[in-house]
């Protein structure tokens, strides 16, 4: 986690009166954040496997303007537009106000005395921390000191910082010369100063800056769509809010329909660019095809903000001792299931029952902890916890089957389906099984209609000994191009997908030999 995202402050453990901003994440792998109850980077319990990290220099200063007594630090070491933070590249290119301002932000005594000590009942506000609210005292009558100060070092260090972050890609903080621009504020342009004034701010122009003609696009993105170009290991953990005001939100006082509701793709691409990680292809951060993940699986919808909690808590339980970001990553560039079978990607496919293993030991009231985000009402009793099942089936079962003549298939696919189908009665049942035990619980010990089905599909396929399916053209076209974090749910389809396949190939081998004989 080599960004801001899922830092606040937290008490010290050793001097209650004292916080710092810092993260829980994973102690084997500070990329993920821990894993406990409290939620995504939540304070974590005896058992959880946790670190907590402090945030770097960046994530929490400079200290706002608020933070100062009055007249202490001046006006115009403020930016123009958000007198909030103050004007880098002023700073940066006049040394001697610079100087000035390293010693009075660093010193204690120019913080309001008011913020200095604190109880539950005073707890500053409106001070616009880079690191978010301050700790409130869980206890009536305690107090928290406010943060430390950034030394000397650490401030020069934020600013050098932000000028090489205003230095690349996108200027938020200023306005491209557009038609739109030259249209809508053509008497407001000063052409001397090369500024232009909007809604009583005046705004440099730059070549590198917004343009005014994102905001006009129709229709506006989602939330899913938006978060496409970002990788996979940081994708459920970041916030669109916080790419949003380190983006497009610093002239959100100029142009107030520019909320993160209204956000532009170019927010989230220069965010990532800012950050040196990779964009994702997605184009143009809109998709074909929706992507499926257990929060579709169990009839979750992708606009509600619950899902990424509750996908954040299912892959919590599906953690093995495996670097999930690498196995992912090279799978995403498999173009055929078989590709599973090859012995060279056999560590692959020894993750894949890996995580098929690690699924069917879950403890079901664990999974029903996760549903409990999502499943506040008795909705669940309405829907179905296995609604979607079926139809996800039914998406990767339209697949190609380009590969059917390599030479090589078959020994693939005899691999594939020895490490995987033995396990498929099992998935099924324990799918069956944490429905069986969440919609009892909340509906008054009855059943959905889709969970009974499921249940019937499994005593026809495995206690019955009956199959009754359509074989459908077989392939994997798609599967692995949305292929993703939720590796969970693409097990479940991959074991009913390897089932079919090979049902096909002992019908197709029968047909052969019946050819052969006549």
């Amino acid at each position: 986690m080599n960004d801001c995202n899922l830092c606040r402050y937290i008490q010290d453990d050793n001097n209650l009166a004292l916080q710092t901003c810092s993260k829980w994440v994973n102690s084997t792998n500070f990329e993920l954040p821990c894993s406990s109850s409290g939620g995504p980077g939540g304070a974590p319990g005896p058992n959880d496997n946790c670190q907590k990290l402090e945030c770097p220099a960046h994530c929490q200063y400079p200290y706002t303007k608020e933070v100062y007594n009055s007249g202490v630090i001046p006006d115009t070491f403020y930016d123009s537009v958000n007198q909030t933070f103050p004007a880098y590249r002023y700073l940066n290119e006049n040394p001697p106000d610079l100087d000035s301002y390293v010693l009075s932000a660093s010193d204690r005594t120019n913080l309001k005395s008011e913020l200095l000590s604190y109880d539950d009942q005073n707890v500053p506000q409106g001070l616009n921390l880079k690191c978010g609210a301050l700790v409130t005292p869980s206890t009536p009558g305690d107090t928290l000191d406010f943060p430390e100060l950034p030394s000397e070092s650490e401030i020069r260090e934020t600013v050098t910082y932000n000028i090489e972050y205003l230095n690349r890609g996108i200027n938020w903080g200023g306005i491209k010369r557009t038609d739109k621009l030259n249209t809508d504020y053509a008497g407001d342009i000063n052409e001397t100063d090369n500024t232009v004034s909007i809604n009583g701010f005046t705004i440099p122009l730059a070549d590198n800056g917004i343009e005014l003609e994102w905001w006009d696009r129709t229709p506006q993105l989602s939330d899913e769509q938006l978060k496409n170009p970002l990788p996979i290991q940081v994708r459920e953990y970041q916030s669109l809010e916080n790419i949003h005001q380190l983006t497009g939100g610093i002239l959100e006082m100029v142009f107030p329909t520019h909320v993160v509701g209204a956000m532009v793709v170019e927010e989230v691409y220069d965010w990532l660019m800012k950050n040196n990680l990779e964009r994702e292809d997605d184009t143009d951060g809109v998709e074909t095809q929706p992507r499926f993940t257990m929060a579709n699986f169990f009839g979750v919808t992708t606009d509600e903000v619950t899902n990424r909690d509750f996908e954040i808590c299912i892959n919590q339980l599906m953690v093995t001792e495996h670097d999930d970001d690498d196995y992912l990553r090279r799978i995403n560039t498999y173009t055929n299931l078989t590709d599973l079978g090859d012995p060279n990607n056999r560590k692959d496919l020894l993750y894949v029952e890996a995580k098929i293993i690690k699924f069917l030991i879950l403890d079901v009231s664990k999974i029903g902890d996760c549903l409990d985000i999502v499943y506040l009402t008795d909705e669940i009793c309405e829907i179905g916890l296995t609604s979607n099942a079926t139809q996800m089936m039914g998406h990767f079962l339209k697949m190609n089957t380009d590969n059917v003549d390599d030479e090589n298939y078959d020994d693939k696919m005899r691999m594939l389906t020895k490490r995987l189908l033995k396990h498929l009665p099992n998935m099924i049942q324990k799918i069956i099984d944490i429905a069986e035990y969440y919609e009892k619980q909340k509906c008054n010990g009855e059943l959905h209609k889709n969970t009974k089905l499921l249940k019937e599909i499994y005593n026809n396929l495995f206690t019955k000994n009956t199959m009754k399916i359509e074989l459908p053209s077989l392939g994997v076209g798609d599967f692995f191009r949305d292929f993703e974090q939720n590796i969970f749910t693409k097990i479940i389809l991959l074991l009913f997908i390897a089932y079919v396949v090979t049902q096909f190939i002992r019908l197709f081998t029968v047909n052969v030999n019946l050819s052969g004989g006549k």
